[in-house]
């Protein structure tokens, strides 16, 4: 119930953006788990390819840290149109950072990238980050989990 309520705030403020603004927040979550993406990748060449990519996920972004999420904040809160009050920023950043580190969107997320190519770590983690990409804007604007 709480993720139907963030996803409306989401949306509301989603709403209200340009094209470059919407671009520009969803460009910088994705940055935030490229590190995330290249763990994954090193992770699944060095074991069989039957495991899950879904622990790796899910450990890789419960170690991200304090530092990389304020620096995604702050990008998110200075994409921002200046018309929106510093709370609602705030909360919006806030909430954006909440999603994606919630079971549903990394559940998500982790079906969508198990047939990514990974014979290149820099193609895994663009496939990644494009498919994440079409996610978070998906669950956003189609409060889909």
């Amino acid at each position: 119930m709480l993720i139907l309520k963030v996803l409306d705030f989401l949306l509301n403020v989603f709403k209200s953006l340009t094209p470059k603004q919407k671009e520009q927040l969803v460009n910088s979550v994705v940055d935030l788990f490229k590190k995330s993406f290249s763990t994954m990748w090193e992770s699944f060449n060095k074991v069989k390819k039957d495991d899950e990519h879904e622990t790796t996920l899910k450990t890789t972004t419960q170690n991200l840290t304090p530092t990389e999420l304020n620096t995604t904040r702050i990008e998110m809160y200075s994409a921002l149109p200046i018309s929106l009050s510093s709370s609602k920023k705030t909360a919006f950043a806030d909430s954006v950072l909440e999603l994606v580190k919630t079971n549903e969107f990394l559940t998500e997320l982790d079906n969508r990238i198990k047939n990514v190519d990974t014979t290149h770590e820099a193609l895994y983690v663009e496939q990644c980050s494009l498919l994440m990409k079409q996610l978070l804007t998906e669950m956003i604007l189609a409060k889909k989990i």
